[in-house]
């Protein structure tokens, strides 16, 4: 008498669950583990402290700042004076502030704005924001133009701003 039968014949058997699979890490080859290694290596060594560049939207994080009128308020940067201090022109009033980066955020664009990669390996790339990843803070993204042009990466919110 076979399960399926003895099943039928007594309620009280119950069949056993399926069995479910651990989705297993698909083993990499040779090649592809020393891409990935080349490319931590390179993300280690284009990381850097200062991602202030001319041409990009940010936002002003500082509430003290003309009174806090300026506080939350997108602006461009124009100018780069020092590697962490630049000129930024408010959008909304036309003012021109002299601010640190440390008083400054990156802005992220919807799917589909176009944005500059400012650190990190692929620092000076220009990509089109794919996908909002909002519960790891990243941003999968489609590099536009040069060697890595279509490739797809996920980075850092604060790596990217929206180009103005």
């Amino acid at each position: 008498m076979c399960i399926r039968d003895r099943l039928k014949e007594d309620p009280s058997i119950t069949a056993p669950p399926p069995k479910t699979h651990a989705p297993e890490k698909r083993k990499l080859s040779a090649a592809q583990q020393m891409v990935e290694e080349l490319e931590r290596q390179k993300e280690k060594r284009s990381r850097s402290s200062n991602w202030i560049v001319e041409g990009i939207q940010v936002k002003v994080m500082n509430k003290a700042l003309l009174d806090g009128t300026v506080y939350k308020k997108k602006g461009v940067i124009t100018k780069v004076e020092s590697s962490t201090v630049a000129i930024v022109k408010i959008k909304e009033t036309g003012t021109k502030l002299r601010i640190d980066q440390q008083q400054l955020e990156t802005v992220i664009p919807n799917p589909g704005g176009e944005v500059l990669v400012v650190n990190g390996a692929y620092r000076g790339c220009e990509a089109v924001v794919k996908k909002l990843e909002i519960d790891s803070f990243k941003v999968l993204i489609e590099v536009t133009q040069g060697v890595y042009k279509a490739k797809q990466i996920s980075v850092d919110y604060e790596d990217v701003s929206k180009l103005a």
